[in-house]
């Protein structure tokens, strides 16, 4: 945010306000992260929003796997995301292709006990399924003879597959 050591955080940032900083420095002795708020684009913020947003996915599925088993969240992700991180498509794009080949996953879920591996696929097809959309309109129509009127009452009258 600057230079100088700032002594009072909400003189930089606002109280509940989001902002996007560039990560310059860290420094693991002491636990500080030096940050900027400058030279950081609309378009790369929004990319990066985008990565975070697909990682997250990722690590929310995961981790509330393992935690409804009792397994250690860490220990699953290091066996299934990092490995998952490191392929060529990416751990989003991995998961998401099991709607097309269920066994995508099967090299990457081989270590871990099978009540996990079928949550994690379950917990995947859930988050990946496509959502139908209700959708709600207006029609205004003027009918001038007795077959219009009665055309318009076919089509919009509610059919027995719709209750």
């Amino acid at each position: 945010v600057t230079r100088l050591r700032v002594r009072s955080i909400t003189k930089a940032i606002r109280l509940h306000e989001k902002i996007v900083v560039q990560a310059i420095r860290v420094n693991p002795e002491k636990g500080y992260v030096d940050v900027s708020k400058k030279d950081i684009s609309d378009s790369a913020s929004a990319s990066h929003k985008n990565t975070f947003i697909k990682n997250y996915t990722v690590h929310r599925i995961l981790v509330s796997a393992a935690a409804r088993v009792g397994h250690d969240p860490q220990d699953v992700l290091e066996k299934v995301a990092w490995p998952l991180h490191r392929s060529k498509a990416g751990a989003y794009a991995t998961l998401e292709s099991i709607k097309r080949n269920p066994n995508a996953l099967d090299e990457y879920l081989k270590e871990l006990p099978e009540k996990l591996r079928d949550l994690i696929i379950e917990a995947v097809k859930s988050t990946f399924e496509e959502s139908k959309a209700h959708i709600e309109l207006e029609i205004s129509a003027e009918c001038f003879t007795e077959e219009g009127v009665d055309t318009c009452l076919l089509y919009t009258s509610p059919s027995p597959r719709d209750s």
